[in-house]
């Protein structure tokens, strides 16, 4: 199931609905897996002919510069989602090596993100209750250092305003 499901992601299938009617009532991974066996032996029956037809006769590019007039055994290239597998599989170990190289470095953010949700966390019941009924945070502890407050004019003075004057 799982290659059927990765060729429709490197597919880009706009839409996957024509693809599940067609497979209605089938096997899929059965299925699927004859579809692109019969795909790789056309791929390769393809390659095969277009092969031997740029090298007719014994006349290639390398025999006019002293090379082999022997056709050498190339290896049959990969399909397009053969290269996107392997492509997708070596991002995967790379991803994987990155991870496992920098974990000490994730460890250190998740504990200090934890941290830090902790501090704003209410340590009391009633601390907790108060935010969730009021929305306002309860006051900081002692010793913590306090939010600054926001100046608003209560005073009747009119005219005069906190910004410098230009």
């Amino acid at each position: 199931m799982i290659p059927f499901l990765e060729s429709i992601a490197m597919y880009k299938t706009p839409d996957v609905r024509p693809i599940l009617t067609a497979y209605q009532g089938k096997n899929v991974p059965i299925e699927y897996a004859k579809k692109e066996a019969e795909a790789k032996r056309k791929f390769i029956e393809e390659w095969e002919h277009s092969r031997k037809g740029l090298s007719r006769g014994g006349f290639t590019l390398s025999g006019l510069f002293g090379g082999s007039a022997q056709q050498t055994a190339s290896p049959v290239p990969l399909t397009y989602i053969e290269q996107k597998r392997l492509e997708a599989q070596q991002q995967y170990l790379e991803e994987q090596a990155y991870l496992n190289a920098n974990k000490e470095n994730f460890d250190k953010m998740i504990k200090a993100e934890q941290d830090a949700m902790a501090r704003e966390m209410p340590s009391t019941f009633w601390g907790a209750a108060q935010a969730m009924l009021t929305g306002v945070p309860p006051p900081p502890k002692e010793g913590a250092e306090a939010p600054p407050a926001a100046e608003t004019s209560t005073s009747g003075s009119s005219g005069s305003s906190a910004s410098p004057a230009t």
